[in-house]
This record gives C-alpha cells, structure tokens and sequence, in this order.
C-alpha cells in the first residue's frame, strides 16, 4: 500500500498519498477533485464481508467468489451486481466528510483595482470626448422624434354642429344654422367657471360703521373681495348712540329702505353700497312703567318709545337717575341711589353716575352712620376723598386706591 494510487477523474489525475485510501471498503478519496472512487484491488487480502462506515452511505453487498456478484468499474460509478440485478452507486457525491480543497493563489486586489479604475475612467473619457457624435447620432434623433409626435396631434374643435345649430364647446353658446352636422365629439361636462363680481361697501360720514357677510362669511368691504354671482350678501348698519340710518346707496342710487339692516340679492354685477347716518330728533315727553318691583316715571327726551336724550327718571323709593339716555338705558348724569350690600348693611348714593357705576364726584352714606365723599371710578373709591368712620368717630382724608386710604 505503500505506491501511490492515481485518481480516476480523468480531469484531475491527481497521484493519492496511501494516507487517503481505506482498504477496508476499497475506496479513495481525492484531496483535489474531492472525488470518492471504489477500486477492488486496493481492498485487504483479509476482506470478505465490509459495510460503508459512513451512516448515510448505501450498504454493500458480501463479496464471495462464489456467489457469482461483479464489480467492474465505469468511470466514476462503480457497478455491483449479479445475474439479476445490476446496482449503481456513485461515489463521487456520498456524504463522508471531505478534505478541504486547497486553495489556489489569490490574486494581487492592488492590481484589480488599478484595473478597474483605469477603465472606468477610460470609459468616462471616452464619453466626454465624442459627446456631440453620441449626442447628434443617438440622442437628438429621439429628441426630434418626440417632438414631431406632439406636433402631429391635432388640436380639439372648438365647436361642432348638430342638426340645426352650432355649439361652442368653450361657451355652450348655442348658434342656429343650416350646415350638415359634423361627427365632433358633445361638449364637456366640465361646468364653467362661476363669475365673480367685486362688491365695496363703506359709511358716508362718521357716526356708525357697516359690515357685509356672504353665507355667514364676514368680508372687508375694502373692494378686494371677489364674490361669486348670484350670491346674497346682508349688510349691517351699526349707528352711534343718538343716531339711526338716513340712506342706503346701491351704485349712488338711494333705496327706500331706512332700517339698520339691506340685503343685496342675486349678485349680478360690481357694486358699491354706501349708508349715511341722521342724528335723531327725539320729542320731549313723560314715560312710566315698573322695574325691579318699583313705579317709575321719565320726563324728557324720547326716540322709539324710549328714554333717549336728556331725561330724568324717578322711582316710588326716592330713587332718580338725571342725565343722559340712549336707548333706554342710563349712561351718564347724577343719581340718587340706594340699595344692601353683601354685608347686609343699607346704603345710598347721590353724585355722578356712568356705564351703571360711580364715576367722578358722588357720597355714599351707610346704615352705620358711615359715609364717603369724593371721587369715584367704577363704583370704587379712587382719587381725593373723606372717609367718615361714626364707630371710632374718626375722619381720614387724602388718597384713595381701590377703596383703600393711602395717605395724604
């Protein structure tokens, strides 16, 4: 066993070291080609019966001289049989464990590099120089040709006749004619586009402001809103105290509408609305009722059927208010009034009143003999006053803040 075996690959015929034959089954397995071969004559004189040690490998058959079995070699296979049947076992891919193929020389990756790099690098160079060829011979052609495509389309009529008119498709307008009608398509279903008109809106004069909503939308009335025909548009006249509308102006037409209020219907074309206001004229009469669960009575200016003007209201408990009303509703003047604050304790007030507090000059006195006179600011006691304290029989006099003395 000591000669060398040589492999049977034909592609390899490698010479075998004695270290990789087992004469036990007679096989071989190359460390090159990493073939199994079975050869007869490398098994041991001793040798009658062998099995494959590998567990995946197929069992072989006992050899006896006898028993009429054959094993010839054909190529790679090896063939095992007798008069009956004929087995093939291919050894060149059994499941043994295989020596690692040795591994060839690697090649330098420096050199690759450079090799790619320089072609690469030809490549590009090689594109920038004959560009215009490339340019004029490959790309242009199919730039042109594009081109041409999107020239050769045919632009879309623009109307087309039906049997007794034409139709403009941009405008829908329908015209009568006598021509044969023409096989262009209907017009589009595409809605036109909505119309928009510019609306402005503004006060003549002072004494009250204007406002406009379109579909509950507030808009500036400064003339850059643009708002769609046919829409509704309410406007809104706000007059200051002791002044009402005179006029509303649609286009410097003057309507007939005198109230606070003027809808603008089915928006048509581009419109200036204008409203001016009239100081009132109130008459001067006497006015009664109960609030509160007291009997009053006004005599002065009224406007409406309320105080408005110069008025001066008394109530069954003495109360009065004197001076200036709008709307029915007291805003400045003197008054006299009484009243429980949260302590329980009564008091009353006579002096300038505003906005329905104490403002500028008044004095309250108080249930506990107590009392204040000087300044007020909404209903506080702010600025130069004398406070009068009956329990320490003290008076303090000087500067006030928020109803607390801060010195003189």
């Amino acid at each position: 066993m000591g000669n060398l075996t040589k492999c049977k690959n034909k592609k390899c015929g490698a010479n075998i070291n004695p270290d990789y034959i087992d004469s036990v089954v007679g096989q071989y397995t190359c460390p090159y080609c990493q073939n199994v071969f079975y050869d007869k004559r490398l098994l041991s004189p001793s040798t009658k019966d062998y099995k494959t040690t590998s567990k995946d490998s197929l069992e072989l058959p006992t050899i006896n001289k006898n028993s009429g079995n054959k094993i010839k070699t054909k190529g790679d296979n090896t063939i095992i049989g007798n008069n009956n049947t004929v087995n093939y076992f291919n050894y060149g891919h059994n499941n043994q464990k295989k020596d690692k193929k040795p591994k060839k020389p690697n090649q330098n990756p420096l050199l690759v590099r450079i090799f790619w790099t320089v072609g690469i690098i030809s490549g590009i160079v090689t594109i920038i120089i004959n560009w215009p060829t490339l340019y004029n011979s490959f790309i242009k052609p199919i730039i042109d040709s594009c081109q041409d495509d999107q020239k050769s389309v045919v632009a879309p009529p623009t109307e087309y006749l039906t049997e007794d008119s034409i139709i403009d498709i941009t405008t829908e307008a329908i015209t009568a004619t006598n021509k044969k009608p023409t096989d262009a398509p209907p017009p589009s279903s595409t809605a036109a586009p909505v119309l928009q008109h510019t609306v402005t809106f503004k006060v003549n004069g002072n004494n009250g402001t204007l406002i406009g909503d379109v579909d509950g939308m507030l808009i500036s009335g400064s003339g850059f809103d643009m708002i769609d025909q046919g829409k509704n548009i309410i406007f809104t006249a706000n007059p200051s105290p002791g002044y009402c509308v005179k006029e509303w102006q649609e286009n410097d037409i003057v309507l007939s509408n005198k109230s606070n209020t003027y809808t603008l219907m089915n928006l048509a074309a581009t419109m200036i609305v204008t409203v001016e206001f009239i100081q009132m004229a109130p008459i001067i009469t006497t006015l009664t009722g109960v609030s509160d669960e007291r009997n009053w009575t006004y005599f002065g200016e009224v406007f409406d059927g309320q105080a408005h003007g110069k008025g001066k209201m008394e109530w069954s408990d003495n109360d009065w208010y004197d001076g200036d009303w709008i709307n029915g509703v007291f805003i400045k003047g003197r008054v006299t009034q009484s009243g429980i604050n949260d302590m329980g304790i009564a008091w009353s007030y006579v002096g300038e009143f505003m906005n329905g507090q104490a403002n500028g000059r008044g004095k309250m006195e108080w249930s506990d003999k107590n009392w204040y006179e000087g300044d007020w600011i909404d209903g506080c006691i702010y600025g130069e006053g004398t406070y009068y304290n009956a329990l320490t029989n003290t008076i303090k006099s000087g500067r006030w803040e928020n109803s607390e003395y801060m010195g003189k």
